[in-house]
C-alpha cells in the first residue's frame, strides 16, 4: 500500500495518511449517505402529506407499518400525487355507497364490486366500473387523498390480479354515508409482511387481521381454522386424507380456534399478510361530477324515506303497546283473593274486609307495559377483506 508522509516526524511517530483511492471511497459514501439521508427526509414529509386530514380514525394509525418499511414499500410507485383534472374542493366532495351502486352499479356492500350484468343492461348508455372500496381500519395505508399512492393489505381473490388487468375505481371510507372516489388504481404485488414486521406491529393491528380467521362465517375461514386445528392437534402439518376427513364435518366449524392460535401462524410464517402496491393512473371526472351534480338530492331522498319509515314504525310500535296494555292484566289482577268460602245454610252474608276486597285497577297497566322498539338491527357483512393467509396447504 503507498503511504504518502508528511514529515520525518510523521514517521517516526507512526503516523500514516491515507492514500488517495482511500480518501475518494470514504467522500463518496459520505456522500451517497448524506443523499439518502436526505432522500428519507424528503420521503417521510411526502408521507405525511398523502394523509387526509377529514379521516379521524386514530385506531388506524396504529396499525400501520413504520415510516422506514413504507416508504421502502412504495418505492416502487413513487410518492407523487396523480394530477386530478378538477378543483381540489370539488374532487373532495364525498358520495354514499349506496349512491355510487344506484348510479354506476354493484353492491353497496364489500370490497371489490363490478357494474352487474341486469345493471348494464337496464342501463345501456352506462359502462363496466370495477369499484374497490376500502377503510383505513384495515388499510391503514391504503390512499385517503385523490391520486395518492397507497397500499392493499391483500385478501385471497386478489392472488389473480396480473399488471395487465383494468384499472380498479378506488372509494375510500371517510365517515359514516361517506365514500370520496380518489380515482383509478393499478395494483402491484410487492412483498408480504416478514415475521420481523408482523411481530413489530401493534397488539391492535393484530387483533384486527386475526378477529376474521377465528370469527368469520365464510368457506375459506373455516378451511384456515381446520388447518389451524390440525397442526395443534397434531403437532405437524397434516395430510391431505386428514385434512379432507376434518373437512368432510360439515356440521363442525372449528370454532375452538383462538385469536392466539391465529396470532401464533403468523408469527411462525404458516400465514402472511400480502401487500399490493396501488397506484393512481388516470380520474375518471364522469364519476365525481355525478357526485357533485347528484348526491344532495339523492341523499336528501333517502333520509326522507328512512324518517317516514321510522315515523310509521314509531306509531306502529305505539298501537301494539297500547294494544298489549289493555290485554295484558296487572299482576294484583291475576291472582284473585275470593275471600274464606261460605258454610253451607249460610243466610246472611259476611260483610267483607278490607283484607277481602279486591284490588282496584287504575287501567295504567303501570310494571306490565311492554315496550315495543320498532325497527331491526342490521347483521354487517362479513365480507371485508380478509388478512390474506399464505398456508402452505396441505
Amino acid at each position: 500500500m503507498t503511504i504518502l508522509v508528511k514529515s520525518e516526524d510523521d514517521v517516526k511517530c507512526g503516523v500514516q495518511t491515507a492514500s488517495p483511492d482511500r480518501t475518494q471511497s470514504r467522500k463518496r459514501l459520505r456522500i451517497e449517505s448524506e443523499e439518502a439521508t436526505a432522500t428519507l427526509g424528503e420521503d417521510k414529509k411526502k408521507l405525511k402529506l398523502l394523509k387526509n386530514p377529514k379521516i379521524k380514525d386514530a385506531n388506524a394509525a396504529r396499525l400501520g407499518l413504520d415510516e422506514d418499511t413504507l416508504a421502502a414499500r412504495l418505492k416502487p410507485v413513487g410518492l407523487d400525487v396523480y394530477p386530478v383534472p378538477m378543483d381540489q374542493a370539488d374532487a373532495s366532495v364525498p358520495g354514499s355507497r349506496e349512491f355510487f351502486s344506484h348510479h354506476f352499479g354493484g353492491a353497496p356492500q364489500g370490497t371489490c364490486r363490478s357494474s352487474g350484468k341486469k345493471f348494464l343492461k337496464d342501463h345501456p348508455e352506462a359502462r363496466r366500473r370495477d369499484f374497490i372500496s376500502l377503510k383505513l381500519t384495515w388499510n391503514p395505508h391504503a390512499p385517503s387523498i385523490p391520486g395518492a399512492p397507497g397500499l392493499y393489505f391483500g385478501a385471497g381473490a386478489e392472488d389473480d390480479w396480473t399488471e395487465d388487468m383494468s384499472p380498479l375505481s378506488m372509494l375510500i371510507f371517510l365517515g359514516s354515508s361517506q365514500w370520496l372516489y380518489l380515482g383509478e388504481y393499478k395494483m402491484g404485488k410487492t412483498a408480504p409482511l416478514t415475521t420481523r414486521e408482523w411481530k413489530a406491529q401493534s397488539q391492535l393491528m393484530k387483533s384486527t387481521w386475526t378477529a376474521q380467521t377465528v370469527e368469520g362465517e365464510e368457506s375459506y375461514h373455516r378451511h384456515d381454522r381446520i388447518g389451524i386445528h390440525l397442526r395443534k392437534q397434531l403437532g405437524r402439518k397434516p395430510t391431505n386424507e386428514e385434512f379432507r376427513a376434518a373437512a368432510a364435518d360439515k356440521d363442525n366449524q372449528f370454532l375452538t380456534v383462538t385469536a392466539k392460535d391465529v396470532e401464533h401462524e403468523y408469527d411462525v410464517g404458516n400465514f402472511q399478510v400480502n401487500i399490493w402496491t396501488m397506484k393512481c393512473v388516470g380520474y375518471d371526472e364522469e364519476i365525481q361530477q355525478t357526485v357533485l351534480d347528484k348526491f344532495d338530492a339523492f341523499d336528501a331522498e333517502i333520509k326522507a324515506k328512512r324518517a317516514e319509515a321510522k315515523r310509521l314504525e314509531k306509531i306502529a310500535g305505539k298501537s301494539k303497546v297500547k294494544k298489549e296494555g289493555r290485554l295484558k292484566p296487572k299482576k294484583e289482577e291475576q291472582v284473585e283473593d275470593l275471600g274464606p268460602r261460605k258454610r253451607p245454610g249460610a243466610s246472611k252474608k259476611r260483610k267483607r274486609s278490607d283484607e277481602d276486597s279486591d284490588t282496584e285497577s287504575d287501567g295504567s297497566g303501570e310494571g306490565e307495559r311492554t315496550h315495543v322498539v320498532g325497527g331491526y338491527t342490521a347483521r354487517p357483512s362479513t365480507r371485508n377483506p380478509r388478512p390474506n393467509a399464505v398456508r402452505k396447504r396441505p
